[in-house]
């Protein structure tokens, strides 16, 4: 830690500043020099310890430092499927008075992955209330202590399953509305299970919001048509998103998840990135882009429904790997690789490429 402050320090004292700063964890598992991205499997609990105390080295090299970041991204890449922040870290970090300055004052753009604490699963089961009421004073700080951020990207990974465990998200959702972000004009949120109102109110509570991308979000109550209208119709946003989006819908009296299906023209495809050994399967019709400037139609809603049947098996098969390797519900299969692994090149995985963004 004391080699990384003393780096951050020499930087500010030579006027210097980081456009982007990232943090990462490597794995191990055949031998102490071939050093492997989480995604390409590997025991959890070391991947997630090291998380933790590489997020306590930053924060802590990072105090008392003036050094100008602009973008910050703790563990929040495609890199870095299965690795995520435990949000107690966040609530041991004193962001009000540490002193981190223009770090975070000048940071316009912030990138997190969080998830609940990181224990033995014997433990977790006896705490799964406890984590439901579990304070987010640490998240709301850091977004507080960010002022001037244009651009977040707010995941969520689940470490198990937890009971009632969306109303967890919402309360992470509120801590993004008492933030007070004034600049904040491109959103994305990822791996959360909300109702349509608190999604809904955490929208209009930004009227700056010009971008936003919804991916993995399950609404447990209410379902995502006035959120497509608000997007479209009422708020003055300009570019959309959304991928991979659940509701709930009344079948027969009962209420199953039905995964949100979209029609054309805001339909899209994923390219063939020359990342992959192979194209990765695509889930047919679950994501859509929408251009206010490209619409030239007076009838601005997004036409969707939901998936009647389910898809090919091997899609599901697919789609339900992608969403525990990237969103949790592991439920004790530790070690197991991600989907990503068998389409990314080894020799090309330090070559910094995120397929996100490709």
């Amino acid at each position: 830690m004391e080699l990384l402050r003393q780096t951050f320090f020499n930087l500010d004292a030579h006027g210097a500043s980081l456009r982007v700063l990232r943090t990462e964890v490597v794995v191990y598992m055949d031998d102490t020099t071939t050093p492997l991205l989480p995604f390409f499997g590997g025991h959890e609990q070391p991947i997630w310890a090291s998380a933790a105390h590489v997020g306590r080295t930053l924060f802590a090299s990072l105090a008392g430092c003036d050094l100008p970041v602009q973008s910050l991204n703790l563990f929040n890449t495609s890199r870095m499927v299965r690795c995520s922040l435990p949000l107690d870290e966040l609530n041991r970090v004193d962001f009000a008075s540490i002193r981190l300055g223009l770090s975070l004052n000048y940071l316009t753009e912030l990138s997190l992955r969080v998830s609940d604490r990181h224990v033995d699963d014997q433990i977790y089961k006896g705490l799964l209330e406890e984590f439901a009421q579990d304070d987010l004073d640490g998240l709301r700080s850091l977004l507080q202590a960010c002022p001037s951020i244009q651009k977040l990207d707010l995941a969520h990974f689940s470490r198990v399953f937890i009971a009632k465990g969306w109303k967890r998200h919402g309360r992470i959702l509120q801590a993004l509305t008492q933030s007070n972000l004034r600049y904040l004009h491109c959103l994305t949120l990822q791996g959360l299970d909300l109702t349509e109102r608190e999604l809904l109110i955490t929208l209009q509570g930004f009227a700056t919001l010009r971008r936003l991308s919804l991916r993995y979000i399950s609404l447990k109550k209410g379902s995502f048509t006035p959120i497509f209208d608000y997007c479209t119709v009422v708020s003055s946003m300009e570019q959309l998103e959304f991928d991979s989006l659940t509701h709930k819908v009344d079948l027969h009296g009962d209420l199953e998840p039905r995964i949100v299906r979209f029609y054309p023209p805001w339909v899209v495809r994923s390219e063939d990135f020359p990342l992959y050994n192979e194209e990765i399967p695509e889930y047919p019709e679950s994501r859509a882009s929408y251009r206010r400037a490209l619409d030239d139609s007076t009838d601005r809603r997004i036409k969707h429904d939901f998936f009647h049947d389910v898809f090919d098996v091997s899609y599901v098969n697919s789609w339900n790997q992608d969403m525990k390797s990237r969103f949790g519900h592991l439920r004790g299969k530790t070690g197991m690789p991600s989907c990503l692994q068998p389409h990314v090149l080894p020799e090309r995985t330090w070559q910094y490429i995120d397929l996100d963004e490709t």
